[in-house]
């Protein structure tokens, strides 16, 4: 069965969706990061939130910008 991702200009559910993945897994990485660099583990929840909405806009930006395309899977 094939699958179309969305189309130029516009995001489908399930961009939102890895978005959100991409989000929270970069917040852990900032978090963690942060830690092994001061050495002891802190929570600077500005530094944090900036970092994953930034990466959350740039993955949809990414795909926003970006045509369809087909995806068939390998049987």
């Amino acid at each position: 069965m094939q699958k179309i991702t969305s189309n130029f200009l516009s995001l489908n559910t399930q961009d939102f969706i890895k978005g959100l993945i991409i989000t929270i897994i970069s917040a852990v990485f900032t978090l963690v990061a942060e830690s092994v660099q001061k050495g002891q583990f802190t929570f600077d929840f500005t530094t944090i939130w900036h970092t994953a909405v930034a990466a959350g806009i740039a993955y949809l930006g990414k795909n926003l910008f970006t045509p369809a395309k087909t995806i068939i899977p390998v049987q």
